[in-house]
C-alpha cells in the first residue's frame, strides 16, 4: 500500500466512499499544515511578547524607584514650604500692622539744628497713627539726643531713631553702640508714634562725643541724616526671622523609557475549510 502522503491510493477504493475519504484526508493535511504553520509564529510571537513584557517591567521598575527616590524630596519642598508659610504670613500681617500705625508721607529733610548739638525738620511732614493722620510743621531744634557719652575708640558708632507721637512731642530712641553703621542694631519700634528718620554718628574725634553737648558738626565725626525708614535697620526689627532657605535638592530627571505598544502579530485565522461529517 502507498504511504499515508500520496492520496492517489483513495481513488482505488469502490464507489463514492473513497472520493468522500480522500477529500477529507485532504481536508485535514491542509488543517493540520496551517496549525503547525501557526503554531510556529505563535511561539515566536510569544517569544516577542515576553521580551516586550521584560522590558516594560524594567522600564516600570526604573520609574517607579526614581518616583520613590523624589518622594523623600517631595516631602521635603513640602514640609518646608508648609513650616515658611506661617512666616511668610507673620511678615505681612507685621507690615500690616506697622503701615496702620507708623505711615508718614513726605520727607521731613531731616538735619541739623541751630542749636547745633539738636537736630530739627527743614519741611512739613504727613504721617498715620493708629489709622489717623496728622501733620508737623518744620521745626527747628525739634529732637534732643541722649544716653551716655560715645568713646572715640572701639565701639564708636551709634544710632538714633527720632520719633514723633499724635501730639507732635519729640523723642529718641538709642541703638547699642557697635564698630561700624553695619553692625548697629535697631530697637524695635514704638508702639503709637511714628519714626521720621534716623541719625548715625561715628566718633573719630579728640574725643567723646556726649549727647546734648557735642556739637552735630564737630571735627572728627561722621553724622549722616536720614529721612524715614531703613529696610537695613527700622523696618527690618517689626519683622520675623525671614525664611529658612530650601534645602530640598531638585527633582532628579526620569531617565525611564516611554513603553512602547506591542508590535507581536495577531495569529492569522485558519484558511483551511471545515472537515466534513463523514457519511456512509
Amino acid at each position: 500500500m502507498p504511504g499515508m502522503s500520496e492520496v492517489g491510493w483513495l481513488d482505488r477504493l469502490p464507489g463514492a466512499r473513497g472520493a468522500m475519504i480522500g477529500t477529507k484526508f485532504e481536508q485535514m493535511t491542509t488543517a493540520v499544515n496551517e496549525m503547525r504553520g501557526d503554531f510556529s509564529a505563535q511561539v515566536a510571537n510569544y517569544q516577542d511578547l515576553v521580551t516586550e513584557l521584560k522590558a516594560a517591567i524594567t522600564a516600570l521598575k526604573t520609574l517607579t524607584d526614581e518616583l520613590h527616590d523624589d518622594h523623600a524630596t517631595f516631602v521635603t519642598l513640602t514640609d518646608e514650604l508648609h513650616d515658611d508659610h506661617a512666616t511668610v504670613k507673620s511678615a505681612i500681617d507685621a507690615l500690616k500692622a506697622y503701615a496702620q500705625d507708623h505711615i508718614t508721607t513726605g520727607d521731613p529733610g531731616i538735619g541739623i539744628g541751630t542749636t547745633k548739638p539738636n537736630i530739627r525738620t527743614n519741611a512739613a511732614v504727613e504721617f498715620v497713627i493708629g489709622g489717623v493722620g496728622f501733620s508737623k510743621a518744620s521745626t527747628d531744634d525739634f529732637w534732643t539726643l541722649d544716653g551716655a557719652a560715645l568713646s572715640n575708640s572701639g565701639n564708636d558708632t551709634r544710632g538714633y531713631q527720632l520719633i514723633l507721637d499724635n501730639a507732635g512731642t519729640a523723642s529718641v530712641q538709642a541703638t547699642a553702640d557697635a564698630t561700624d553703621v553695619a553692625s548697629l542694631v535697631w530697637p524695635a519700634a514704638p508702639a503709637s508714634r511714628v519714626i521720621l528718620g534716623t541719625v548715625t554718628i561715628i566718633n573719630a574725634s579728640a574725643g567723646d562725643f556726649t549727647p546734648n553737648t557735642t556739637d552735630l558738626d564737630t571735627a572728627g565725626l561722621t553724622v549722616a541724616y536720614n529721612d524715614g525708614l531703613t529696610l537695613a535697620g527700622n523696618l527690618a526689627v517689626v519683622l520675623p526671622d525671614p525664611a529658612a532657605t530650601i534645602t530640598a535638592s531638585k527633582v532628579s530627571t526620569i531617565t525611564a523609557v516611554k513603553i512602547t505598544d506591542s508590535t507581536v502579530a495577531v495569529p492569522a485565522d485558519l484558511s483551511a475549510t471545515a472537515v466534513d461529517t463523514l457519511t456512509t
